[in-house]
Protein backbone atom coordinates (compact mmCIF):
# COMPACT_ATOMS: atom_id res chain seq x y z
CA UNK A 1 0.00 0.00 0.00
CA UNK A 2 0.47 3.02 -0.82
CA UNK A 3 2.12 5.53 2.38
CA UNK A 4 -0.43 8.42 1.89
CA UNK A 5 -3.28 5.92 1.45
CA UNK A 6 -2.16 4.10 4.78
CA UNK A 7 -2.17 7.94 6.38
CA UNK A 8 -4.98 8.80 4.88
CA UNK A 9 -7.04 6.08 6.17
CA UNK A 10 -5.52 6.27 10.11
CA UNK A 11 -6.64 10.06 10.00
CA UNK A 12 -10.11 9.31 9.13
CA UNK A 13 -9.78 6.40 11.81
CA UNK A 14 -9.15 9.31 14.11
CA UNK A 15 -11.33 11.63 12.85
CA UNK A 16 -14.17 9.05 13.10
CA UNK A 17 -13.30 7.80 16.39
CA UNK A 18 -12.77 11.33 17.84
CA UNK A 19 -16.84 11.90 17.01
CA UNK A 20 -17.83 8.86 18.84
CA UNK A 21 -15.67 9.22 21.51
CA UNK A 22 -15.72 12.00 23.21
CA UNK A 23 -12.23 13.23 24.65
CA UNK A 24 -9.18 11.42 25.91
CA UNK A 25 -9.59 10.57 29.35
CA UNK A 26 -7.66 12.93 31.54
CA UNK A 27 -6.50 10.40 34.45
CA UNK A 28 -6.38 6.14 33.74
CA UNK A 29 -6.24 4.80 37.24
CA UNK A 30 -7.94 5.67 40.25
CA UNK A 31 -4.96 6.65 42.20
CA UNK A 32 -4.13 9.09 39.41
CA UNK A 33 -7.45 10.76 40.02
CA UNK A 34 -7.29 10.81 43.49
CA UNK A 35 -3.85 12.43 43.13
CA UNK A 36 -5.09 14.79 41.24
CA UNK A 37 -7.91 15.28 43.57
CA UNK A 38 -5.89 15.92 46.75
CA UNK A 39 -3.56 18.44 44.52
CA UNK A 40 -6.75 20.22 43.70
CA UNK A 41 -7.81 20.55 46.97
CA UNK A 42 -4.01 21.79 48.32
CA UNK A 43 -3.72 24.51 46.11
CA UNK A 44 -7.55 25.61 46.71
CA UNK A 45 -7.03 25.78 50.79
CA UNK A 46 -3.46 27.27 50.01
CA UNK A 47 -5.27 29.92 47.81
CA UNK A 48 -8.08 30.09 50.19
CA UNK A 49 -6.74 29.70 53.58
CA UNK A 50 -7.34 32.92 55.30
CA UNK A 51 -11.79 32.55 54.23
CA UNK A 52 -11.52 29.56 55.37
CA UNK A 53 -10.37 29.67 58.87
CA UNK A 54 -12.34 32.79 59.23
CA UNK A 55 -15.78 30.39 58.46
CA UNK A 56 -14.17 28.19 60.99
CA UNK A 57 -13.66 30.45 63.62
CA UNK A 58 -17.29 32.61 63.03
CA UNK A 59 -18.69 29.20 63.45
CA UNK A 60 -16.62 28.15 66.63
CA UNK A 61 -17.71 31.69 67.82
CA UNK A 62 -21.48 30.96 66.97
CA UNK A 63 -21.62 27.47 68.62
CA UNK A 64 -20.28 28.95 72.04
CA UNK A 65 -22.88 31.65 71.95
CA UNK A 66 -25.47 29.27 71.26
CA UNK A 67 -24.67 26.90 74.13
CA UNK A 68 -24.00 29.45 76.70
CA UNK A 69 -27.52 30.51 75.59
CA UNK A 70 -29.37 27.55 76.04
CA UNK A 71 -27.42 26.71 79.50
CA UNK A 72 -28.50 30.29 80.93
CA UNK A 73 -32.14 29.50 79.79
CA UNK A 74 -31.98 26.00 81.34
CA UNK A 75 -30.47 27.34 84.95
CA UNK A 76 -33.26 30.29 84.47
CA UNK A 77 -36.04 28.10 83.53
CA UNK A 78 -35.12 24.29 84.04
CA UNK A 79 -35.51 21.59 81.68
CA UNK A 80 -38.95 21.99 80.02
Amino acid sequence: MDNRVIKYESERLSLYLGKIMGRKKKYYTDKEKKEAQRKWQMDHYERNKDKILQKAKERYKRKKREQKRTEKRRNLYGDQ
